[in-house]
């Protein structure tokens, strides 16, 4: 009985060890690849890129984890646009109401975050020009060209809205004064 349980003991141990080993080297290419999805795909796949390659394409992944970010915040700030539009002064289709600060912040935010993202993705490059860095940067920069647009739309709705509201609240004074002159 003493025998078996040393010898169960022994391969606990080791499969202890080997575990271990293997924690700490996953944890080790984590922090060399930057992030769990570059670890697999590189136990996966197997590296074919020099390290500069890899550490080009590893930095676009995260720009394109970026990108996914920021199309959500352009959501939330559409969604703030559209229960602005619900509460618009407005009785036609023309947008008029005044814009919150949280909404100036967040558009401004927007615009300097893409700003920032298109000059990561800008600046990350290829010493031996690899295919996959140059399809990945082409890609990624279409998307923010995209971005870009939507942001400048959101941009003009908003100083849109603005305008048209002090326009509606200039005649509403005016209307008002003309009511007070009569009484």
């Amino acid at each position: 009985m003493g025998k078996t349980l040393g010898k169960w003991l022994d391969a606990g141990g080791v499969a202890a060890v080997t575990g271990l080993a293997t924690m700490s080297y996953l944890l080790y290419l984590r922090y060399k690849y930057e992030s769990m999805d570059a670890t697999i795909r590189v136990i996966w796949e197997g590296d074919h890129l020099i390290p500069e390659d890899r550490d080009a394409v590893n930095k676009l992944f995260n720009c394109q984890k970026r990108i996914v970010n920021l199309q959500e915040k352009i959501n939330e700030v559409k969604r703030i646009i559209e229960l602005e539009k619900l509460n618009s002064i407005s009785e036609d289709e023309t947008l008029a109401f005044r814009t919150s600060g949280l909404l100036l912040k967040k558009t401004a935010f927007l615009n300097s975050e893409v700003d920032k993202l298109a000059s990561a993705v800008d600046m990350t490059t290829s010493p031996r020009r690899t295919q996959e860095v140059l399809t990945l940067k082409k890609k990624l920069s279409k998307e923010i060209v995209e971005l870009m647009g939507v942001i400048d739309k959101i941009i003009a709705i908003v100083k849109e809205a603005e305008k048209n509201f002090l326009i509606i609240e200039e005649d509403a004074k005016q209307f008002y004064e003309k009511q007070m002159d009569r009484n």
